[in-house]
């Protein structure tokens, strides 16, 4: 019986590994280190909690790996931008993780069309009046920008 005991603990650490991904992030390859090492400004548009999330953890990443940044702006539209709100979740993440080579910026267009009032966005968010012409706009000017 005990031992049937461990083989099933066993067995459940190991699916359980291969099953939940690692919460760490991974470390980015020397030669990717390299060539990010040429450009210092990021810019990613999101539409989701973990699109937002994963921007940040993607800044500590590179910042770990030794990469400078000089700006990374996340560009936000959709539905998430309800939940960007002073008190929310998402505001106690983004104040929490992300570093002060970022900022934040949602869409006006979607704030209008969501009945989002500028007083229910935190106020370390910028508002732009286009996600999309902003990333266009960040991309003219050098930076290397992301649409996921």
């Amino acid at each position: 019986m005990r031992f049937q005991k461990l083989i099933y603990t066993l067995l459940i650490a190991f699916f359980g590994s291969i099953a939940m991904p690692s919460l760490q992030a991974q470390t980015i390859d020397e030669t990717v280190v390299k060539d990010l090492k040429a450009v210092q400004h990021y810019a990613l548009g999101a539409q989701s909690t973990r699109e937002i999330k994963g921007a940040i953890m993607t800044m500590k990443q590179m910042q770990e790996a030794g990469i400078t940044v000089e700006h990374f702006e996340v560009v936000i539209w959709g539905k998430v931008i309800k939940e960007l709100g002073s008190d929310s979740e998402m505001a106690e993440f983004i104040r929490k993780n992300a570093s002060e080579e970022m900022s934040f910026s949602v869409c006006a267009m979607a704030m209008k069309k969501l009945e989002v009032s500028r007083d229910e966005i935190m106020p370390e968010i910028g508002v732009v009046p286009n996600a999309y012409v902003r990333l266009f706009q960040l991309q003219a000017k050098g930076y290397n920008t992301i649409l996921p």
